[in-house]
């Protein structure tokens, strides 16, 4: 019976040192985490897998969303921008030379709606070199204002030379004078020029401007009476009926006497320029 025991044993030990040896000899080999269902790791790997990739998802639509929230907040800050500028009146700087018809042909509109919303313009006619014009928005509401009447002229003094003196003949009104096509405010010097001259363009300005701006558009000027012209004396431009031979000339005119009063007179020719 002992004899037995020691012989197991050595049959044992001699077993686990062949196993021993084998192992050492052996290369090593990875451990790998494999799919096999059998493996006791593989069940534990995937689902950290997929843990991570919903982790990377969820940033990336967090990153997206927050990217758009940004782009949608710059977008309405920019419209909300753009809409309180738009609103904003428009003031414009009076420079020299320019009346309300040309600050109106500037922003596109008319000077009749420039004078109805500067009140403190007093004479459509009249606007100072740096004075502040408000421009009006274009669905605004105005209110008419009136246009002032020019006054009468005082009484010439009787000892005034024929050549210079001033007679006025009763006012009428002068079947030639056409509206069509004509752009100028009615009831004033320049309309009723233009509804006499026909040929002569639109948006010239105040009668003051209308020499310089005739001449500069080919039209010749000159200080030489000629019946059918156009005379201008400062802020004011009639239509020549005729040359007299004492140095007068008889013109036809609206608003001397007053704001859509069609008038003649005879005055001293060298007191105007002529448009031809």
């Amino acid at each position: 019976m002992r004899n037995t025991v020691l012989s197991v044993g050595l049959l044992v030990s001699a077993i686990f040192f062949i196993t021993a040896k084998t192992a050492a000899a052996a290369p090593a080999q990875p451990f790998a985490i494999t799919n096999d269902p059998l493996s006791a790791f593989a069940w534990q790997a995937e689902p950290a897998q997929e843990q991570k990739d919903t982790l990377t998802s969820t940033k990336d639509d967090v990153d997206t969303q927050k990217k758009k929230d940004v782009a949608n907040a710059k977008a309405k800050a920019e419209e909300e921008a753009a809409s309180k500028l738009a609103n904003q009146p428009k003031l414009h700087t009076v420079a020299p030379s320019e009346t309300l018809t040309k600050i109106a042909d500037i922003y596109d509109t008319t000077w009749q709606r420039l004078y109805a919303k500067n009140i403190q313009v007093n004479n459509p006619d009249i606007v100072s070199v740096g004075q502040i014009i408000t421009v009006p928005q274009p669905e605004e509401v105005l209110a008419d204002r009136a246009i002032p009447v020019r006054a009468p002229s005082p009484p010439t003094p009787s000892n005034t030379p024929s050549s210079e003196r001033t007679t006025s003949t009763p006012s009428r009104t002068y079947p030639k004078a056409s509206s069509a096509g004509n752009t100028y405010a009615q009831g004033y010097c320049t309309w009723y020029a233009k509804s006499r001259r026909p040929d002569l363009p639109n948006r010239m300005g105040n009668a003051s401007a209308w020499t310089g701006s005739a001449a500069a558009r080919g039209f010749a000027t000159g200080k030489s009476p000629r019946a059918g012209a156009i005379a201008q004396q400062g802020n004011h431009v009639a239509y020549v009926e005729s040359v007299n031979s004492d140095g007068t000339v008889t013109l036809s005119e609206m608003n001397w006497r007053g704001l859509y009063v069609v008038s003649s007179r005879t005055t001293a020719a060298g007191n105007f320029n002529y448009i031809y």
